[in-house]
Order: C-alpha cells, then structure tokens, then sequence
C-alpha cells in the first residue's frame, strides 16, 4: 500500500491546534475502543470532507449529509463505501491490531467510522489516513502509526489505491478550471517541504513562495497557524511537477537521486491572504496589503 500523495482534512475551530495526544487518558481510551474493540457485525465507512465555511454555528446540523460532534468542526458526507460480511471481519480485526506512534501531528479526519453490534451503535471514530490518526469518544486525537504495515493494510481496505488514483483524477478535473482564478478555500494548515499545504475536499494545494525575496515572516506566520482551520484566498495555481525521466538510472553506491515534484495546485505565498478561523481571530494579509499599510 502506497502513502496518499494528498490530504484534505479537518480540524477543530475552536481550539488553537488539534494534534495527537499520548496520555494515559488517551492510551486507556485506545485499549478500549480500538484493542478491545467488541465484537461487531456492521461498518458504516463514511467518506467526508469539511464543510465550507467561516461561521460553523450556521451550519444545520439536522441534515442528513452533515455530521456535527462535541467542539468539532462540522463535515459533510461525501460518500458511504458498501461493505460485505467478510469486508466487516477484516477492517475490525485490522483495526484492533493498530498501534500507537508518540508523534504529533495534524487531525485530517476524511473518514468517520461507525461499528454496530445487531442495532447497537458500538463507536463513532473520525478517522484521518493522512495524519495517519484516529478520534475516540472522549475527544482524544491518537497517531496511529505505531505500525505501518498495519496501517496501510487497514488503509487499503478503506480505500483502495485504485480508488485512491481515480479520487485524484477527479479532484484534478474539478480544480483545473479554476486555475489562475480568485479562490477561497477553506481547510486545515499543516506544513509540508516547499512550504505549507491547505487541506480541501480531502486533497491538498500548497502554499509557497515563487519568490526569494520573500520575507521569512510570511513563513513563520503560516508556520505558527499549523494544524488551524484557516480561510485561504489567492490566485489558484497549477504545476504539472518534474517531468519524468525516459530512462530509469541505475542506482550507484552513495549516489544521490533528486525527488521528483508530483503536479499539483498551489498558491504563491506573497500574493494570498490568509484568516485563522481559530479564536481568536488572526489574519496574515498579502505582501501589497502590508506595503500600503505602510
């Protein structure tokens, strides 16, 4: 199983970051719901994304295609994956064999989980494969990669590469005409190697300077808003990354290969105005705006 090459997620508004926690409330809700986890004969896998907007207390949480829980924020369902008996038998047992990783990281939930024994709801889990972390009743966020392996297993189950590629494609065909067009998209900031990335319907467009001259400040504002839900409007951009090379190069001893940049949608960084949607309210205006101000 492959790692996902984008991630679109959601995060809490109301608190300044949503990351894993390792306590032993949490180590104790871990052996409960997920090591112990009771026997159960029913999976409802719910595909979700966040929903669109600044103000989630206008969000009507009486919709069907809309799940509201305690302190977060709310998501739409995108899709329910169809699952079999023996599908039910394989995600359960993959689940209870997941691990715990000490390590934060940002609360992407794309997925929620719901296990039922007979016509008893067992547990609701918000889920996130690009964290890779999971949510449990009590509110805690836990990083699940304790054992790769296992993840990706369980992860392929959920969402198989096939599925995973064509998602792309279809996130590539919806964005395309909207590049080089004023967007505001909502998501969560996490960071990334060229700069950051803005999570967005369960894929990612990044944030980086095509300038130099660009002044670290600009960086570490974003840096200090990781794991927001923030409000992002720019000019959307697209790259179609490094091209390939015709030729595969053999591997040399202490030779160095150059990463390759995946295409992907962006925004520059000096020209995009960013809101943290957290409290309290923080906005990070462009390189012009600041100038005039001056």
């Amino acid at each position: 199983m492959k790692a996902l090459a984008f991630s679109f997620s959601v995060v809490l508004l109301f608190c300044s970051q949503a990351q894993s926690q390792t306590g032993m409330g949490a180590r104790q809700q871990f052996r409960n719901f997920v090591t112990n986890l009771p026997a159960v004969d029913r999976i409802e896998i719910l595909e979700v994304s966040l929903v669109q907007t600044d103000d989630p207390t206008s969000v009507d949480c009486t919709k069907s295609d809309v799940i509201c829980a305690p302190g977060r924020a709310p998501l739409k369902i995108e899709g329910m994956k169809p699952h079999s008996t023996e599908m039910v038998s394989k995600v359960s047992e993959t689940w209870r064999k997941l691990k715990i990783r000490n390590e934060k990281s940002c609360f992407n939930p794309t997925h929620v989980l719901r296990f039922y024994q007979g016509t008893n709801l067992v547990l609701v889990a918000q889920v996130s494969f690009f964290g890779p972390m999971i949510s449990l009743p009590d509110g805690s966020l836990i990083n699940i990669s304790g054992d790769m392996g296992t993840f990706y297993l369980w992860q392929d189950l959920i969402i198989p590469n096939a599925v995973l590629d064509a998602r792309s494609e279809e996130f590539k065909k919806a964005m395309l005409p909207q590049v080089d067009k004023k967007q505001t998209l909502i998501g969560v900031l996490s960071g990334g190697k060229l700069g950051s990335l803005l999570s967005y319907k369960q894929w990612e467009v990044w944030i980086y300077s095509l300038a130099r001259s660009d002044p670290n400040k600009r960086h570490l504002e974003l840096y200090e808003l990781r794991c927001h839900t923030v409000k992002v409007t720019g000019t959307l951009r697209y790259s179609p990354g490094s091209p390939r090379s015709p030729q595969p190069v053999p591997p040399t001893a202490n030779a160095m290969v150059p990463a390759r940049l995946p295409e992907h949608f962006y925004f520059d960084l000096a020209e995009i105005t960013v809101e943290d949607l957290s409290k309290p309210v923080k906005k990070i205006r462009r390189r012009a705006d600041q100038k005039q101000r001056k």
